[in-house]
């Protein structure tokens, strides 16, 4: 079963009234169940999976209320789906409530759906659940603990200990990974021999080591008692512990040489070795009749890994995110996976509108989709949505330009110029002025606030410009004067320096595109086409500072 949207009202940073997310549906492709969600800083990324937590765990119950908004209650809902949300509750929900869910499976778009909504008011914190019949959210007596034991949210948040994970505390990752395993504990021949054995030694019974060693104490005591109260004497004796008091004991060991507690490791190592027991986890669960509903949240999963180590890791994720809903939050461009959006991912970018926070996701029917989804076949010009591209899903503001020779010329006369701009230049270059559509709509969907473009002179060019306003009205595009960056010269193939292959020093080349700069790059400061370059440039720094 899986998370089909979520509904967020009043909580946190997420001011607006019903405010709706559908989630990544994994398919069985790797990276299909991925959700992630990029952007700035301070722009309430990780609220959409605090709210998760809320309904799940009754966790973050100080500062939930939007600040703009404590009259109002916080409400968080879940939207699950499956083809056989039966089978799941069967097994994993507890004997007595197993017919009154059943009874609240829904149909909903063809799809068999089941609702659950957690309210944090003045008066008190409680679970409902979807009663399609009176269309209403309802409280269920004893709702939690069925809930809890069915459905797990195993989230690993930035700031997540190692003890929160890798110790035996009730909701630890070593709890839940090893739970089936001191069930069977209990049985085992081994384990029963020790409780004997503890009998033997620790036991009330006089025969017992303990017994023995502390009979005369216990028979001093009992003769002084007697004396007061009649027929009355005391023995000493210790009950066997109980399984979880073993477990409990359980100590993560590090073997690199010596053997340490984790957490006596870096973080790097430490967290390295946390997300690599939820990986064991997750496939631990698809071992019942029926696959229990497991949902993943890592925040900032890049934390103390380097970029290889990033890479390797998305490695796993696109794995488990194959048959599992995996939700990550990050700052770093390696765990946006352009082939994980083709294969159904959700990519989302948040920002803060009006003090609320929204998330503004990629539009898989839109032009950059295809571009996404060819990015393989573009061999010649891998660059185009490469890491250094995809800083666009970070940035507030930023100006596309068509290649990149663009954009390199334009990076080094802003540093020849001294001139400092408060937006980033996308990538290398859009790969020709026929793209820029694609990544304006991209720029639009993400919901930046400011972007722009420049294009080159030329009749198809100013054509394209036209429509291209039309994506978005408030997006500055400009044409230049010249119908090229720099200067284009052709050599003319009959000198001897041409015949020899020399043709950078033909002296009778051919000037075929008149540009800002010439040839090497140079400011051809005294030109017009130079002139309308800077002139065009501040009124884009105007634009972006506005």
């Amino acid at each position: 079963m899986f998370i089909k949207s979520i509904t967020v009202s009043n909580y946190r940073s997420l001011k607006n009234d019903n405010y709706t997310l559908d989630f990544a549906i994994p398919n069985g492709k790797p990276g299909s169940g991925l959700t992630v969600v990029v952007g700035p800083n301070n722009v309430g990324k990780s609220n959409l999976f605090h709210a998760m937590d809320f309904v799940f765990n009754k966790t973050g119950t100080e500062n939930v209320k939007h600040k703009q908004r404590p009259e109002a209650d916080a409400i968080v809902q879940l939207e699950f789906q499956d083809k056989d949300i039966e089978s799941s509750i069967d097994e994993y929900v507890q004997e007595n409530k197993k017919e009154a869910f059943k009874k609240l499976v829904y149909i909903k778009d063809s799809n068999k759906t089941f609702s659950i909504q957690r309210i944090y008011d003045t008066k008190a914190q409680y679970i409902n659940i979807w009663h399609e019949k009176d269309s209403s959210f309802k409280n269920v007596a004893g709702i939690d603990g069925p809930i809890e034991a069915w459905l797990t949210f195993l989230p690993l948040w930035a700031n997540t200990s190692t003890e929160e994970v890798a110790t035996y505390s009730a909701k630890s990752i070593i709890n839940k990974l090893l739970g089936k395993i001191v069930e069977e504990i209990q049985s085992d021949k081994g384990y029963i021999d020790l409780h004997k054995q503890f009998e033997k030694i620790f036991g009330g019974d006089e025969k017992s080591v303990l017994g023995s060693k502390t009979s005369t104490i216990s028979n001093e005591v009992s003769t002084l008692i007697h004396e007061q109260f009649a027929d009355v004497g005391i023995k000493f004796q210790a009950d066997p512990p109980k399984i979880d008091q073993y477990i409990k004991q359980i100590r993560t060991l590090v073997h690199d040489g010596d053997e340490t507690e984790i957490t006596e490791k870096g973080n790097g190592l430490q967290r390295a070795i946390m997300i690599a027991l939820i990986q064991v986890y997750a496939k631990s669960l698809n071992k019942g009749k029926s696959k229990k509903p497991f949902f993943l949240f890592i925040d900032e999963p890049e934390l103390y890994l380097n970029p290889q180590s990033q890479k390797i890791l998305l490695k796993s994720l696109r794995k488990i995110a194959a048959n599992e809903q995996v939700f990550l939050v990050t700052h770093s461009p390696y765990f946006v996976g352009w082939k994980d959006y083709t294969n159904g991912a959700k990519v989302g970018r948040a920002k803060k509108e009006s003090e609320s926070t929204i998330i503004n996701c990629l539009n898989p029917s839109t032009d950059y989709s295809s571009l996404i989804s060819n990015d393989v076949q573009e061999w010649q010009r891998p660059y185009i949505l490469d890491t250094t591209a995809k800083e666009l899903l970070f940035a507030d503001k930023v100006l596309f330009l068509e290649g990149q020779e663009d954009v390199g010329l334009t990076k080094k006369w802003l540093s020849e110029t001294s001139k400092e701009i408060k937006f980033d230049l996308f990538g290398y270059g859009v790969g020709g002025f026929g793209n820029y559509s694609a990544y304006l709509k991209l720029a639009k969907d993400l919901g930046l606030t400011k972007a722009a473009a420049i294009y080159d002179n030329g009749t198809n060019e100013k054509a394209k410009m036209d429509s291209d306003k039309k994506i978005q009205p408030d997006y500055l595009l400009c044409q230049l004067d010249a119908n090229d960056i720099r200067d284009k010269l052709r050599p003319c193939y009959k000198c001897t320096k041409c015949k020899a292959q020399k043709y950078n020093e033909c002296s009778a080349k051919t000037k075929y595109k008149t540009g800002c700069f010439d040839e090497s790059g140079n400011p051809k400061t005294a030109s017009l086409e130079y002139k309308d370059f800077c002139a065009k440039f501040e009124s884009i720094i105007t634009y972006m500072e506005k």
